[in-house]
């Protein structure tokens, strides 16, 4: 398999954020200027293995945050759960986020663990979804 770069995985995220009708972050935002809903794609950790051979073996940790305003609760949860259905089967469907790596990686199984709540970008509380994506990557030497 050939390997992407971990930006190339995080495109896969966003583009499958966009398909659930969230944008993706302002590169430039101004904290009372920013459209909602909103995602980001990025990197939390990276686990970097020498196995035996010519082989690399990463195991990568990446968030997929999806940010909306708070302004009606009610229905600030009914979006972010119509968000949520529309983004569980993405995962399920492609154990390989569409060939950008070997596979999903987690210790239980989960293809990712999904945490719903309270949220901050600077200084604005939003509510939040947050994907933890945990993916392995083999690099042939």
């Amino acid at each position: 398999m050939s390997i992407k770069p971990i930006s190339a995985v995080c495109t896969v995220l966003q583009k499958w954020a966009r398909e659930a009708g969230v944008e993706e972050a302002p590169s430039a935002p101004t904290e009372g200027n920013i459209a909602f809903p909103f995602s980001v794609a990025y990197l939390r950790a990276a686990d970097i293995y020498i196995d035996a051979g010519p082989a690399e073996r990463d195991l990568v940790d990446l968030y997929l945050d999806i940010h909306l305003n708070r302004v009606d609760l009610p229905t600030d949860h009914v979006k972010m759960m119509t968000i949520y259905e529309a983004l569980k089967p993405k995962f399920k469907n492609s154990p390989t986020l569409e060939g950008t790596v070997d596979t999903l990686n987690t210790s239980d199984g989960a293809v990712a663990h999904v945490e719903y709540g309270k949220m901050q970008l600077g200084s604005q509380e939003t509510l939040g979804l947050r994907f933890l994506v945990r993916v392995k990557i083999l690099e042939q030497g």
